[in-house]
Parts: structure tokens; sequence; C-alpha cells
């Protein structure tokens, strides 16, 4: 992963991502870290696209926070990216290749997130409330355009 292909914005959430599970003593940053991140994150596209879809973003945070809630608690010892956020930096990485963007932006992240493969804890919450893949597609093109 190299930061500086990302956008300013998604820099920001993966800091925020790194904040939170610092905060909550948790010994690794998961996707689930960086989905609270994307959906909190003030003036970011993630909510926007969210509220296209119907889906509230501060009751996506909500739920994602419960399940941090039952994430093992750690003393000391350096936070870490899962091996799981790796993916998800490939994959967004990835999909802005294929989407032809020049830098990973959140809407890469968040599209990564929703469709990490094994149906993440993450990944379910956000398809239980329709915000697949293809209706991610659909709320970005609304928000952002082609």
């Amino acid at each position: 992963m190299n930061l500086n292909k990302f956008t300013e914005k998604a820099q920001e959430a993966v800091v925020a991502a790194q904040q939170l599970a610092s905060e909550w003593s948790h010994a690794e940053v998961t996707p689930e870290h960086l989905l609270v991140a994307l959906v909190e994150q003030s003036g970011g596209i993630v909510p926007s696209v969210l509220r296209k879809l119907t889906v509230e973003p501060s009751q996506v945070a909500s739920d994602v926070r419960k399940q941090l809630e039952a994430l093992p608690k750690t003393r000391g010892g350096d936070l870490r990216f899962s091996p799981r956020m790796k993916l998800i930096f490939d994959s967004a990485e990835a999909e802005a290749k294929r989407l032809q963007d020049e830098y990973v932006s959140t809407e890469h992240l968040l599209l990564a997130v929703a469709t990490e493969a094994g149906r993440s804890p993450g990944a379910q919450l956000l398809q239980e409330r329709g915000a697949t893949k293809d209706a991610l597609y659909g709320g970005l093109t609304q928000v952002r355009g082609n």
C-alpha cells in the first residue's frame, strides 16, 4: 500500500481507522474500523452515496461499532493493519485502476469493504441494507457522475 496513491480524504479515513483501533485498544486495524471512519467522515462522499441508497450512515456506524466492541483488547504492542485490511487496500487500488482513476479514493475503499470476500461482518452489514456492489455503483454515479 502506497498512501501517496490515496486521495486526501482516503488518507484521512485510513488515519481515522487507525485512531479508532488505537482508542479501542485493538491490536489490528480491520475493515470494520475503516468502514466506521468512512461513514462518519465529515464532508466525505461515502455518507452521501449511502443516503442515495436510503442507508443511514449513522446507523451503519452504530452497528459496526457494536461489532468492534466484541474484538479483543490488548495492552501495549504495535498497532498493525490486519491481513484483511491489506486485501482491502489491494482491492481498492484495483478498483481505482478499473475505473481509470489516478488515485484511490474513499469510494474505492467503500467498494472494497462492501465486496470483501467471505462476507466479512462489515460487508454483510452493508449488503443486508442494500448497499451491494451494483447499488453502490448506482449511488456513486448519482453523486459524482461518470
